[in-house]
């Protein structure tokens, strides 16, 4: 235990200094690494427990839980194996972040370059957002396994980028996510069922007229206690559907991946409600609107 501020070229979390064994490393301030912090014994590495802020210019954790009461900021942070966690009641910073099956959480996330691992490679803060990250100056290939590349095929991976030539490393993550959809939701289904069209019909099906996205359908049903809007992008194997509830004024969004272009046999599916950010939301949350868009198309508003 170090009871005051540290400044160290490297902390290396070993279990034995000579023959005395070692359960963790606690720090009461700040903690400043000049080159790297590791723990690298994926069964068994001791803990770190750190009250003040943590600088380091890379981080790779393994094998038991690892606490940062302040701020994290690093160039690179690795999680590995899923004996581990992270979690930093501050700010992250960082250019790459990569998991493992290794879970983080984090108060805020500053900024970052991007997010990078297998499948699972998403990070969790403390308000539940969950998102994977990448840059355009990387290859998918490079990036995920072809579990992964087949979600970034379906759309379900957001990206980003600077517009300059040369981009910054670090990319700001004030991003939208679509923290007011409640209010925009509410108003788009008013909108759309209050159309007289649906007196004389229950479903309305109309296909997408944009040429990047071919067959792309959409259908607006109305029911006694529901209003449901679903999306099926046929070309990428997957739906995505929105469903008010008007008795509890509730909303609920469904997204379904197949296997085959029939859309018959489910490979993946996801449930969420309107609060969620995790990026399956996010992409039900962009066809509604998109929905949207096709209906104002088809059925314009009176001038």
């Amino acid at each position: 235990m170090y009871e005051n501020d540290a400044i160290l070229d490297n902390l290396s979390l070993d279990n034995y200094i000579e023959d005395k064994f070692i359960e963790g490393y606690i720090f009461k301030q700040n903690l400043e690494v000049t080159n790297q912090i590791t723990a690298l014994d994926t069964d068994y590495s001791p803990f770190l427990l750190v009250l003040g802020n943590v600088k380091s210019a890379q981080v790779t954790l393994a094998g038991n839980d690892f606490y940062i009461g302040g701020n994290l900021e690093c160039n690179t942070l690795w999680g590995i194996y899923n004996h581990g966690s992270l979690m930093v009641k501050g700010h992250l910073t960082t250019q790459l972040l990569y998991s493992d099956e290794f879970n983080f959480e984090f108060g805020a996330i500053s900024a970052i370059a991007f997010i990078t691992g297998d499948e699972r490679a998403i990070y969790k803060d403390a308000n539940g957002l969950g998102l994977v990250l990448m840059t355009k100056t990387h290859r998918l290939n490079q990036i995920f396994n072809d579990y992964g590349l087949e979600l970034c095929n379906n759309g379900l991976f957001e990206y980003f980028t600077t517009a300059t030539e040369n981009p910054h490393p670090i990319l700001k993550t004030e991003f939208d996510f679509y923290q007011n959809f409640p209010e925009k939701s509410r108003l788009s289904f008013n909108e759309i069922f209050s159309s007289p069209l649906f007196n004389n019909q229950q479903t309305i099906e109309i296909a997408g007229k944009n040429p990047e996205q071919p067959n792309v359908f959409y259908s607006y049903t109305k029911a006694e206690n529901t209003n449901t809007v679903v999306m099926i992008n046929a070309n990428s194997n997957y739906s995505t559907s929105i469903v008010l509830d008007k008795e509890t004024d509730k909303i609920y969004l469904t997204l379904a991946l197949f296997t085959h272009h029939n859309l018959k046999d489910i490979q993946i599916y996801f449930e969420m409600n309107e609060q969620d950010q995790y990026f399956q939301a996010k992409t039900v949350k962009h066809w509604f609107f998109e929905a949207e868009k096709e209906w104002l198309l088809d059925n314009p508003k009176p001038h």
